[in-house]
């Protein structure tokens, strides 16, 4: 098993288990085909290139294997309200600095943008979406969206 993780810490036998490679997720030092699942969780909005990091996933995920994408609803209402209630408050007892400035600064790529990307390039791919926590189809009135992709 290999993981990209921060993790470094681990002991028993889960570290003789595991191996730690740093790489960048626009540029993944791995060959091709080289895993049967890929798992993200929050990184979109923050990369530079997501449609590259979407290649280097599809790229290094055998035929068959599974992908996922965790994505935050940033900007959405319901993950802005989330936030003005809860996380705000916290950071404003942290910092003199808004925490809007952290969010904006921090959170470079807009969830829809995101999807569109997501479903150009595993068009091809048995792709769902999976909104939650409230099932609708709209990334405005819930927290997460999955994306979950099987390659062909």
């Amino acid at each position: 098993m290999v993981t990209i993780d921060h993790l470094k810490n681990l002991t028993g036998e889960f570290q003789s288990k595991l191996s730690f490679v740093e790489g960048n997720a626009e540029a993944l030092p791995f060959n091709d085909a080289s895993f049967d699942r890929v798992f993200t969780t929050c990184l979109l909005h923050h990369v530079d290139d997501v449609l590259g990091v979407l290649l280097e996933a599809r790229r290094v995920t055998e035929i068959g294997g599974e992908i996922a994408f965790l994505i935050p609803t940033d900007p959405g209402i319901l993950n802005q309200i989330v936030k003005k209630l809860f996380s705000f408050r916290k950071m404003k007892k942290l910092t003199k600095i808004r925490p809007q400035l952290f969010y904006a600064l921090d959170h470079k790529n807009h969830v829809g943008s995101i999807i569109e990307q997501i479903e150009f390039v595993f068009g091809d791919d048995l792709l769902t979406l999976h909104y939650r926590p409230f099932y609708l189809r709209t990334w405005n009135g819930n927290l997460l969206v999955v994306a979950k992709i099987v390659k062909s």
